[in-house]
């Protein structure tokens, strides 16, 4: 039975397997793609560097002629070796392994492990009272937003929910008119006036 991968990797062949031998092979190279063979029979952990993946590999092939196992030391490419699934160049032992990152996995973990704050509810949601609906009212009668809300002065608001009426009949004192039409502006429109020169 084998042992289990350690958390967020996968076998490099299975890379390959996955994204194709050449966008392995380049990550290899470029290093985004960092490789580490483990040991068999310590467990130790060595970091493949990217320049092993450039340089031609030296690897025993073995061929039968005349019935006769021969066999001879070549020199292969590593992106060829990879594509034929041979990595004993850079093994020890028979179940040595070499590992890379599962990014799909780590990227998944992290956004599993994030916690989101709850999305404000819509209006449609929740009660509102008649002062917010007006203000809701006045921000698409004006079209603020909160990068645009400099076209439209304070006083001008005020006036508009001055000139409103609630559901019974009165009108909108000046001192809520003014608390409405602060609370309708971003808050970079609250720091106050111009600075004064000298």
């Amino acid at each position: 039975m084998s042992t289990p991968l350690p958390k967020n990797t996968m076998l490099l062949l299975d890379h390959c397997e996955k994204f194709g031998v050449e966008k392995t092979w380049q990550g290899l190279v470029d290093d985004s793609l960092p490789a580490v063979r483990i040991d068999a029979k310590t467990g130790e952990h060595s970091r493949i560097e990217p320049e092993i993946w450039s340089k031609l590999a030296k690897v025993v092939v073995h061929t039968v002629e005349d019935g006769r196992e021969i066999a001879r030391n070549v020199e292969m490419h590593p992106f060829d070796m990879l594509a034929g699934g041979n990595l004993s160049w850079l093994l020890r032992h028979d179940q040595d392994r070499i590992l890379v990152p599962d990014f799909a996995a780590i990227r998944a973990a992290m956004e599993a492990s994030q916690t989101f704050p709850p999305s404000p509810p819509s209006p449609s949601d929740v009660y509102m009272s008649p002062f917010m609906e007006m203000m809701l009212t006045a921000i698409k009668h004006f079209d603020i937003t909160a990068e645009k809300y400099a076209h439209v002065k304070k006083a001008t608001l005020e006036e508009y929910f001055k000139a409103q009426k609630l559901p019974d009949g009165t009108s909108v004192s000046p001192s809520m008119a003014g608390s409405m039409a602060t609370f309708i502006r971003p808050v970079q429109a609250m720091k106050g006036g111009q600075k004064r020169a000298g």
